[in-house]
C-alpha cells in the first residue's frame, strides 16, 4: 500500500509576546491508504494541533514554521487558501470531540448537510436532501427525515456525533481526522459510536488519524499507534507490537494505568507529575523530568531513532521491555 499522508519534520510554534511555545517539534508520520493510525498521549501533548495542521487550521497565534504535509502527492503547506478550502471536507474531513461547538446552532442539520453536498458535489437541493437521508440512515438513524429537520440543541450528544460523522462523510473524503470523537459521551454511546466507526472503516476502507488518550479504544480500531509526548513522537508501531512490547518508559507508564476487569482490584496507577507547558519545554528528552529510567544524556539530548523491528520505532536513550 502507498502512503496517502506523509508528515515530515513538522514544526508548529505559538508566539506569545516575548516567548515561543514549541507545540510540535520535528513530527514525522506516515499513514497508508486503508490504514487507521491512533495518535495517543495525555492532554497538552499537541495531538489536536497536529490534526488541525493537516487542514491548515492552526488558530493564531500558532503557525506552521517548518516541515511538509504530503497528501496524495501534494504538499498541503504549499496550497493557497482557496485550494485548501476546496480540499477541506471533500478530500480531508475532521470530526471534533464536541460536535455542538462545530455545528451551527441556528441552522438545521438538514441545511448544513445539504450545503456540504451542494458545495462539494455541485448537485441540486433535491438530490442533496436525498443523499443526506441516505447517509443518516447509514449511520444508524431510523428516521433521517426527522433528524434533518432538527437543530443541534434538539439532539443528544451521541446523535450529534453521528450526525457530525455523517456530515463529514458527505463529501466522500479520502482521509478522516477523528479528534477524540467518543470522549464526551457515556460508555454505552461510546460503544455505539466506536461500532459505527468500525463499520465505516470496513465498508469504505477508511484511512484515518484517530486522536485519543483512551488506549482501550485504540486496540479495537487502530492498525498502527503513535505515542506523542509534548509535541514529539516517542514511539510508533503496529498496534499489536505496541501493546505486546512497549519500549518507551512513557508508553509503559500509559499501559500501566489501564484497568483490567479480570484482574484483582488494586490501587489505580498514575504517572507522577504532569505534562509541562510547551513554553517551558525541558531540554533533551521532554519526558526526562518524569522518567524513572533517565540517564544524564536524557537531560542534554533528544534520543535518536532506535529500530525495534521494521515497523516498530522508539526514541529513547534507555528503552526496554515492560516488566
Amino acid at each position: 500500500m502507498e502512503n496517502l499522508l506523509e508528515i515530515k519534520n513538522l514544526n508548529v510554534y505559538f508566539c506569545l509576546e516575548n516567548r515561543v511555545a514549541r507545540v510540535l517539534e520535528g513530527v514525522s508520520l506516515e499513514i497508508k491508504s486503508g490504514e487507521v493510525l491512533a495518535l495517543v498521549g495525555e492532554s497538552g501533548c499537541g495531538k489536536t494541533v497536529l490534526g488541525l495542521s493537516i487542514l491548515k487550521l492552526v488558530p493564531p497565534p500558532g503557525r506552521i514554521v517548518g516541515g511538509e504535509i504530503i497528501f496524495a502527492g501534494k504538499d498541503l503547506l504549499g496550497l493557497s487558501e482557496r485550494e485548501i478550502q476546496n480540499l477541506r471536507g471533500k478530500e480531508i474531513a475532521m470530526v471534533f470531540q464536541e460536535p455542538l461547538t462545530s455545528l451551527n446552532p441556528v441552522l438545521s442539520i438538514g441545511y448544513q448537510m445539504r450545503e456540504m453536498f451542494i458545495f462539494h458535489l455541485k448537485i441540486s437541493k433535491k438530490e442533496a436532501q436525498q443523499r443526506a437521508e441516505e447517509l443518516l440512515s447509514r449511520v444508524g438513524f431510523s428516521q433521517p427525515e426527522v433528524i434533518l429537520e432538527s437543530y443541534p440543541h434538539q439532539l443528544s450528544g451521541g446523535m450529534r456525533q453521528r450526525a457530525m460523522l455523517a456530515m463529514n462523510l458527505s463529501g466522500n473524503p479520502k482521509f478522516l481526522i477523528l479528534d477524540e470523537p467518543t470522549t464526551a459521551l457515556d460508555t454505552t454511546i461510546q460503544a455505539q459510536i466506536l461500532e459505527l466507526i468500525l463499520k465505516i472503516k470496513k465498508e469504505m476502507r477508511l484511512t484515518a488519524l484517530f486522536i485519543t488518550h483512551d488506549l482501550a479504544i485504540v486496540k479495537e480500531i487502530a492498525d498502527k499507534v503513535a505515542i506523542m509526548y509534548l509535541g514529539k513522537i516517542v514511539e510508533i508501531g503496529k498496534t499489536a507490537e505496541i501493546f505486546q512490547n512497549p519500549f518507551h518508559p512513557y508508553t509503559q507508564r500509559l499501559f500501566a494505568c489501564l484497568l483490567e476487569l479480570n484482574e484483582p482490584r488494586t490501587l489505580l496507577k498514575t504517572i507522577p507529575g504532569q505534562v509541562p507547558q510547551a513554553i517551558n519545554r525541558p531540554s533533551g528528552c521532554p519526558f526526562h523530568p518524569r522518567c524513572e529510567r533517565k540517564l544524564e544524556v536524557c537531560i542534554e539530548e533528544f534520543p535518536p531513532e532506535t529500530k525495534i523491528t521494521e515497523s516498530h520505532l522508539v526514541w529513547c536513550h534507555n528503552p526496554g521491555f515492560r516488566k
